[in-house]
């Protein structure tokens, strides 16, 4: 995709990676928190895996 991403709603990336809506917001939340290098590493396999 000529490094683009596109963009999907919660909805359809929850489909996608098989993760409910609100364990994707809570990935969000905890990594924006400045949470564990773990969590970034869970949602960046899961963006990954859907592209």
């Amino acid at each position: 995709m000529d490094g683009e991403m596109r963009m999907l709603t919660i909805g359809a990336f929850a489909r996608a990676s098989r993760l409910s809506p609100k364990a994707l917001r809570l990935y969000d939340e905890a990594n924006a928190r400045g949470g564990p290098d773990n969590v970034s590493c869970v949602v960046a396999d899961v963006v990954e895996a859907v592209a």
